[in-house]
């Protein structure tokens, strides 16, 4: 759904509530102001993530609450914020159903399975009565993604003393370099903040010496014009030395599956081909 399609529905029906995917909140709020924006009944907007930066003043444009949430096709049910209990910019707590005897069970584990404490990053599991059956045809897939009876979805994430889960990264989407480890997350948030910027996609590629270097992708907003020079720039304004991208890519456009998530494999594997 476009920018313009999701402000269309706003004004002109009934809902009360929407949900959103991928950087629409973005896109909706760097779309120019209207005197009509704010005329709709929608009161609650639930979705992920809404850029810390902008948090509030989108709640304030256009009139509504924001619930961040937390699902993926397997599990739709995950993790949710509360009109009367949320954290700003968290993946809030596991979700409860209106039925008070379903709900989602998390854990956050390391590479082992293991529990990790408060406040460290772990792979997040879910158990729900929303949780897919299986991949279709796939067996071994399942088996993989289901070992130990808790489904395994490749997003890491943290957990403070409150209970509220802030999301990290996808787990392959980490970068170790110099013997840190740097979620492209923060590295693109950073790049897309950038005025002449729409969006961008941080991967690790191979070093000469191991470990990882940071590669950014990068698509221009409409008539923008700047340089891989110029971002690298801002970002080593912004950004601890190591988390700099050593290089900077421009593209029309970023991969990305029908739920507008971008398909960085294909980018890792745009990189490696050398196109």
């Amino acid at each position: 759904m476009t920018t313009l399609s999701v402000k269309s529905y706003m004004q002109h029906s009934d809902a009360t509530q929407f949900n959103f995917i991928g950087a629409m909140a973005r896109m909706l709020y760097n779309q120019p102001p209207t005197p009509l924006e704010a005329t709709h009944r929608v009161r609650i907007a639930c979705g992920a993530p809404v850029p810390v930066d902008i948090y509030a003043d989108f709640e304030r444009r256009f009139h509504l609450t924001v619930l961040e949430t937390y699902g993926l096709s397997e599990c739709p049910m995950g993790t949710s914020n509360l009109a009367h209990m949320r954290k700003m910019g968290s993946m809030g707590k596991p979700a409860r159903h209106p039925d008070p005897t379903l709900y989602t069970r998390v854990r956050l584990v390391d590479d082992a399975d293991r529990d990790v404490p408060v406040g460290q990053v772990g792979e997040v599991l879910l158990r729900s009565p929303a949780l897919m059956v299986g991949y279709y045809r796939e067996p071994e897939r399942t088996a993989e993604a289901m070992r130990g009876g808790w489904f395994h979805t490749g997003d890491d994430a943290r957990q403070d003393e409150e209970g509220f889960f802030f999301f990290v990264d996808r787990k392959k989407d980490l970068i170790r370099r110099r013997g840190e480890n740097i979620a492209s997350v923060e590295i693109e948030r950073v790049l897309n903040d950038h005025p002449a910027v729409a969006e961008s996609a941080v991967i690790p590629v191979p070093a000469a010496l191991g470990e990882d270097e940071i590669h950014a992708y990068v698509v221009l907003r409409p008539g923008a014009q700047t340089t891989a020079e110029e971002l690298q720039a801002w970002c080593a304004a912004r950004l601890a030395r190591f988390k700099m991208p050593q290089s900077v890519r421009f593209r029309d456009t970023l991969p990305k599956t029908p739920t507008q998530r971008v398909e960085k494999y294909k980018l890792r594997e745009e990189y490696a081909s050398g196109v």
